[in-house]
């Protein structure tokens, strides 16, 4: 084992994927994903550390010491739990850690699990500092390899049932949409019985903030009327990273096998919904599903999204198309 600036390289044998329970879950049982061995989850409660799942993974050891402090906070009043699935590869210049610290504080019925996909960077470290500073609400779970934000999602959303909250969702790690839009997702879920999932919209419209570049807003029109009608639903924005759901056994469901493209995670979420609802009695996805105008979204700087993705899209689409929907 060696160490560099506070960090130190734990190198262990390779082996299969494993991700313990968040800190939270508070459970004596086991929980285990698919391909992996069991850990338990009191082991990882007795810690108090929530552990890489295998090789490689970089863990900061020391000068994080710092204590949240949020007593100069005003708290919002949330009605049901929620926790959120934050996908990180390479995100070490682009996490926001002030930003988190504070809606935390603000809004403690929300926490999150960050999901370290097979990070090359300082992503681990930084990410650890944040556990250590309040590990009630932010848990790590380091994956061996990067698999593509759908996988570090889906795993990331089975993690997380094992705490039972109300609402799950994910969340872009560069809070392109602002945290605080969070509460809106929550609170109509609250009102709304007969929604099982919000998506956020980027629509600009009058007395919005919608900051996107004119390449990637074309682009991405053409794309989500591409996903459209291929899902034939008439959904406005598949690809905005702000998604909230109903904790159900419905959506834990959906989520048991792995997706056959790597990024394209929200739409194959839809192609299952479709594909399983489909021919029942069950209400289908455009009763269950709210897209919600974003009030603010901002395009940041850094994104893994490129111009050339676009194809690897449009390709993805009809791997999606042929293997749910025909």
């Amino acid at each position: 084992m060696t160490s560099d600036a506070g960090l130190a390289r734990q190198d262990c044998a390779p082996g299969p994927l494993s991700c313990g329970a968040p800190p939270w879950a508070g459970r004596s049982d086991t929980h285990r994903l698919e391909g992996e061995s069991v850990r338990p989850v009191a082991q990882v409660l007795a810690t108090g550390h929530f552990p890489p799942c295998s090789a490689g993974s970089l863990i900061g050891k020391r000068g994080m010491r710092s204590s949240l402090r949020c007593s100069d906070q005003e708290e919002r009043r949330m009605e049901s739990p929620a926790i959120i699935v934050i996908p990180c590869y390479n995100e070490a210049t682009r996490l926001q850690v002030s930003k988190f610290k504070a809606f935390s504080c603000a809004t403690p019925a929300v926490r999150f699990l960050f999901v370290n996909d097979g990070s090359t960077d300082r992503t681990a470290w930084v990410l650890e500092g944040l556990h250590q500073d309040d590990p009630q609400h932010f848990a790590i779970c380091h994956l061996a390899e990067n698999g593509g934000k759908a996988e570090a999602v889906r795993q990331g959303l089975l993690c997380v049932f094992e705490a039972t909250p109300a609402y799950v969702g994910y969340w872009d790690a560069d809070l392109a949409t602002p945290l605080d839009t969070l509460v809106d997702f929550c609170a109509l879920l609250d009102v709304r019985p007969d929604l099982e999932m919000v998506f956020g919209a980027r629509v600009q419209l009058l007395g919005r903030v919608i900051e996107r570049r004119a390449v990637r807003h074309y682009l991405g029109r053409v794309f989500a009327t591409a996903a459209s009608l291929l899902l034939g639903l008439p959904i406005y924005d598949t690809q905005c990273g702000a998604k909230l759901f109903r904790a159900s056994p419905a959506l834990h469901a959906l989520l048991q096998e792995p997706f056959v493209t790597r990024w394209l995670v929200d739409i194959e979420i839809l192609a299952r919904l479709i594909q399983t609802r489909r021919g029942t009695a069950l209400p289908q996805a455009e009763d269950i599903i709210y897209e919600l105008p974003l009030p603010e979204w901002r395009d940041v700087a850094g994104s893994k999204v490129k111009a050339w993705d676009f194809a690897k899209g449009l390709c993805g689409l009809a791997r999606i198309y042929w293997h749910y929907l025909t």
